[in-house]
């Protein structure tokens, strides 16, 4: 775990899940936070006082314990990632549906 910008602000680091794994840890997050007489929240921007954090995600693609995204002899992201970004660029309007900021979250951003 690594703290960010913000004093409440985490992020959590571990090895590639599934989305099933990931909400396990939140729940997991929450019941521990609970016990203490805590509250959590996955909110972007939960407080107007504090920073907030986008959305973003960390990919990666391994087979055979080696990492399909990197090109060793190149030194440099392999085709298959580079192909992967084209489509995540080709994508982004489509993709922006799942990533986009929900009204809850724009209640703590000014003029949201």
């Amino acid at each position: 775990m690594g703290a960010r910008a913000a004093r409440s602000e985490f992020h959590l680091y571990g090895a590639g899940t599934d989305g099933r794994h990931a909400r396990d840890i939140q729940a997991g997050v929450k019941e521990l936070a609970a016990q203490h007489g805590k509250a959590v929240t996955f909110m972007a921007k939960p407080s107007m006082s504090e920073p907030g954090s986008s959305c973003h995600i960390h990919t990666s693609l391994w087979s055979a314990g080696k990492n399909l995204f990197w090109d060793n002899k190149r030194e440099t992201g392999s085709k298959l990632f580079r192909q992967f970004l084209g489509g995540l660029m080709k994508y982004s309007r489509e993709l922006s549906y799942f990533f986009r900021t929900d009204d809850q979250c724009l209640q703590a951003v000014p003029g949201g």
